[in-house]
């Protein structure tokens, strides 16, 4: 059944999906699927053509049918690999017990992939009864005894932790892992590095073993372990490995030449920034994006679509040469690529689209269905336009407790206007809610603290009021007067002009004696202000 269900959208297909061409024996599947890999190339190429990606979409669905061939004559490895791709969403409308199915075709022609696999997939679904729990790991244990990499690793998790009859078996955990180093097993030595780097049962943490590791992991070239190395090299700040930002952008590139996205992307992120030393350089930048992205990479999908949605130049001037052209549907597609490899921020970005009715039809249903997933997710800012479909009933039937509840979420997770929304539901008892000029006070401040005028207007009149004990003309003035300079820009050079006459107004109010309160007060918050930023930005770019 999976085999007629498959069907290959380009932008479903980013890579491989997950398959090491390393570790696959039949040689047609081997040259197909690394074919299959380079096809692909222009479905996330911000700068491909419409006819471009026809045509790789084209040349993928002959490449999907020879493998699709291979597994009608029960190619083991065949079928494993469309198991696979059934896992990962490419196949329309497959369900777990249809995935599980096709990896046990899988390992019953032969493929120790398709059996290193399943007993980690029904371990990881929760198997109810003993007797499944325990074929699962027969099935590690056998995979792991064929000589699997994959299955030793896994094998050596369950004696860590004990599953199934397995005793927890910190020595025998260590001595697969340590054969697994024998074998100059970089995943291996990486997960021995990990669990010295906390101690577990009676073995010792010990830092500088783990370092030690880590650079074994990274020399036996496991990409992840070379992406770590590389991320504690650039940054700094431990004993065990010195801060070499050269040395780190080089194991960057040599993560990335071995196809880890991670590599890919944080050299995009390295060039564009100008990060270590190295020269800005947005086309090199977005030359890694797009390769990180063709590896699946959520966040490298999710800066490719965002330079869709505005455009991007080599530079600052007029007669840049333009890296990315700017069109609305190639972000879109890159959102839902992202969105697809688990971003929240791509589900959100795809929700606002059809929001808006951009390039799609518009569709509140289905917006508040993304974007109520992103929030879900812990996006902050899905939670607050969640939080507004609620409130208004967009999409979604109008509940003001809702409501309430993710500006509430909204405004936990730090996201500033969140915090100004709840804090005048709980200064005006909205929703339900038990009305505290107090509470109310608290997310005004955490507001203003981030910037936000309003929110310093709303504290200033909290004081100006008496709401929060006796009126208190001096703050009230202190904090409008923060309210004109938060608002004061490029493009207001004196501020908002309601926010100026508030301030102005309440100064008309003062003493003599209050004017001095009220301008010491004044110069304290700008000074706490203006340390609290100095520290976040130090905290930001390290």
């Amino acid at each position: 059944m999976l085999l007629s269900a498959l069907k290959i959208q380009l932008a479903a297909l980013v890579t491989v999906a997950g398959l090491n061409t390393d570790e696959i024996k039949s040689p047609e599947l081997k040259s197909t699927l690394e074919k299959l890999a380079e096809i692909q190339k222009p479905a996330v190429d911000p700068k491909a053509t419409e006819e471009q990606k026809k045509a790789a979409n084209d040349a993928a669905t002959a490449a999907i049918k020879t493998v699709q061939d291979l597994a009608a004559k029960n190619d083991g490895d065949a079928l494993y690999a469309i198991g696979v791709w059934a896992r990962s969403g490419m196949v329309q409308g497959a369900t777990p017990e249809q995935v599980v199915q096709q990896f046990k075709k899988a390992a019953d022609a032969g493929s120790i992939l398709a059996k290193a696999d399943l007993g980690q997939i029904i371990i990881n679904n929760g198997a109810q009864d003993e007797e499944t729990r325990k074929a699962a790991v027969t099935m590690i244990q056998d995979a792991e005894k064929a000589g699997n990499a994959g299955a030793r690793l896994n094998l050596a998790k369950l004696y860590l932790n004990g599953y199934a009859g397995l005793e927890k078996n910190t020595a025998k955990a260590m001595e697969l892992l340590e054969k697994g180093q024998a074998a100059k097993d970089g995943a291996a030595v990486y997960a021995l590095s990990q669990i010295y780097s906390v101690g577990v049962d009676k073995i010792t943490k010990d830092l500088t073993k783990a370092a030690t590791l880590l650079r074994e992991a990274a020399a036996n070239e496991f990409s992840p372990a070379m992406v770590d190395l590389a991320g504690r090299l650039f940054v700094g700040g431990d004993k065990e490995i010195a801060k070499d930002p050269k040395a780190g952008v080089k194991m960057f590139e040599e993560a990335a030449a071995k196809g880890n996205p991670i590599g890919y992307r944080q050299l995009g992120i390295i060039y564009e920034q100008g990060a270590g030393g190295v020269a800005v350089d947005i086309k090199k930048a977005f030359e890694n994006y797009t390769k990180a992205a063709q590896g699946n990479d959520a966040a490298a999908l999710l800066r490719l679509g965002n330079a869709a949605q505005t455009g991007i130049k080599a530079g600052p001037g007029e007669k840049d040469e333009i890296i990315v052209q700017p069109n609305p549907k190639t972000a879109l597609d890159l959102y839902r690529l992202a969105a697809q490899n688990n971003s929240a921020e791509g589900a959100y970005n795809v929700g606002l689209y059809y929001e808006q009715g951009a390039v799609v039809d518009k569709d509140p249903i289905k917006a508040a269905s993304l974007i109520q997933s992103a929030a879900l997710a812990g996006l902050p800012a899905a939670m607050f336009k969640l939080a507004g479909f609620y409130q208004n009933g967009t999409g979604i039937a109008k509940d003001i407790v809702a409501a309430g509840a993710w500006y509430q979420r909204a405004a936990e997770a730090g996201l500033p206007a969140g915090q100004l929304v709840y804090g005048a539901m709980l200064e005006g008892g909205i929703g339900g809610i038990k009305a505290s000029a107090g509470a109310a006070a608290n997310f005004y401040e955490l507001a203003a603290n981030q910037g936000l005028p309003q929110a310093m207007i709303n504290l200033a009149s909290l004081h100006e009021r008496g709401l929060l004990g006796k009126a208190n003309l001096p703050v009230a003035w202190s904090w409008a007067s923060l309210a004109v300079d938060a608002s004061t820009n490029e493009q207001n050079k004196t501020g908002d002009a309601n926010a100026v006459k508030y301030r102005d107004d309440l100064f008309t109010k003062l003493t003599d004696a209050q004017k001095a309160e009220a301008k010491k007060d004044y110069e304290g918050k700008k000074a706490a202000a203006k340390k609290a930023a100095a520290d976040a930005a130090a905290a930001a770019n390290p």
